[in-house]
């Protein structure tokens, strides 16, 4: 039975990097099995737009509704996880344009027990534009800086690997994603909730490496977004090694709409 993945993908009120990303899904050398894109509570033309991609990606798109006061892409991501059917899950960020080898790195590493991540490029907010009808990646390449994370390697040792576990870039056998609940629902903003994810997986026994010198994306860089305000008792806290999303994460049209 050939391995199916999915592509989860949440966005939150940013139409313009999100046309780069569905372009760079297009241009995949071994396409996805579905895209799912989230809409986080944003504008309806949102919809719009992933939708006008029906004839060349075979993208689902939900809304996810209710007020919020921060992006919520740990429930977002969880929704789409409810919608999608791969055996392997696949995020993306919504400002992330995947190199044309993306899917197919992660499709290649596959393995029980083991999640992986990619690494980034940065690309100047002050260049992004709207896209205007041709991806040119030598041109994203050439006017990027490369990701902060591949110097540290020289410090950091395997068992913190979960710190680089960064969910703009990452694939999770998604048994084992649905096994431990998904992401903390309670991240809401920007950040934490995939270090937290990372840090879960490495707990429960699931190992974590990098895709060396494959599998990259750039990002399209943007202005600083809102952090979640207080304390976060529950992050990195060994006495609750697991999230309180309500146990496992299940998946299905039922949850879907249940979870909207």
């Amino acid at each position: 039975m050939p391995l199916s993945l999915s592509v989860i993908l949440p966005t939150c009120d940013d139409d313009l990097r999100l046309e780069w990303v569905l372009e760079g899904l297009c241009r995949q050398t071994v396409p996805p099995s579905e895209v799912i894109v989230v809409n986080d509570a944003g504008p309806a033309q949102t919809g719009e737009l992933v939708m006008s991609y029906r004839e060349r990606l075979p993208v689902q798109y939900h809304y996810f509704g209710g007020s919020k006061q921060y992006q919520r892409s740990a429930a977002a991501r969880n929704l789409g996880v409810r919608a999608s059917t791969g055996s392997l899950l696949l995020f993306l960020d919504g400002d992330m344009v995947p190199d044309p080898d993306l899917v197919s790195a992660h499709l290649a590493h596959r393995v029980d027990g083991i999640a992986f991540f990619g690494f980034r490029r940065h690309y100047p907010m002050g260049l992004v534009r709207r896209f205007a009808g041709a991806l040119d990646y030598a041109s994203l390449r050439r006017a990027s800086y490369p990701d902060p994370r591949l110097a540290q390697y020289s410090t950091w040792e395997r068992p913190e690997q979960f710190r680089h576990f960064y969910s703009c870039n990452c694939s999770i056998p998604a048994d084992i994603f649905c096994a431990i609940g998904g992401f903390d629902e309670r991240y809401e903003g920007w950040g934490g909730e995939d270090i937290d994810l990372g840090w879960r997986l490495t707990r429960s026994g699931v190992s974590l490496y990098p895709l060396w010198g494959i599998g990259v994306g750039t990002h399209l860089d943007h202005a600083w977004r809102p952090r979640q305000l207080g304390a976060r008792p529950w992050h990195g806290n060994p006495a609750e090694p697991l999230c309180r999303n309500g146990g496992q994460l299940r998946r299905g049209r039922a949850m879907v709409e249940a979870n909207s």
